[in-house]
């Protein structure tokens, strides 16, 4: 974005991502595909289950994969970007009456979470939900010219925050 936008409302013409940006289906070699393999480990089927799915001819024309191994080689190499590895973990006492100095480690409660902040980034990346984010307030009026209030975006308070 360029510095002389710093102080105009942001609207989503410039955040806009075009269509051949984005590779949906990168590791797949079609919408069909993923969602065969998507479809296979939603419904927990197992390796054998797979191979013999696999084996009908008629698969030949859905999917490049002859085997679980090779569907499972290529969900392998997919990546998350919220994958186990941003997990936190933290400890609680809940008895406010223990003395801290002696508390053993069954006393705590182990919890863990996600950066919040983290997670909200994930979701904002996500081409899925692209036509549904809204990055500027809006105005939205019936035919009696009554303001209506429908979401977030249409609230008095992000016109009141929106940098004038």
């Amino acid at each position: 974005m360029d510095n002389h936008l710093a102080s105009k409302p942001i609207s989503n013409e410039y955040f806009d991502i075009f269509d051949d940006e984005i590779d949906l289906w990168s590791l797949f070699s079609c919408e069909e595909e993923y969602g065969l393999a998507h479809w296979c480990v939603k419904h927990n089927l197992s390796r054998a289950a797979i191979n013999e799915l696999f084996r009908n001819p008629m698969m030949a024309t859905v999917s490049n994969f002859t085997s679980s191994d090779t569907l499972f080689k290529t969900l392998n190499e997919m990546s998350y970007s919220m994958g186990i590895d941003c997990w936190k973990s933290g400890k609680v006492c809940y008895n406010r009456l223990a003395d801290s100095n002696n508390l053993r480690d069954n006393d705590y409660t182990r919890f863990f979470y996600h950066n919040p902040v983290e997670c909200i980034e994930f979701l904002i990346q996500q081409p899925a939900f692209r036509e549904h984010m809204s990055y500027a307030p809006a105005k939205k009026f019936n035919n009696a010219e009554e303001r209506i209030y429908s979401e977030v975006k249409s609230s008095d308070w992000w016109w009141d925050e929106q940098v004038h």
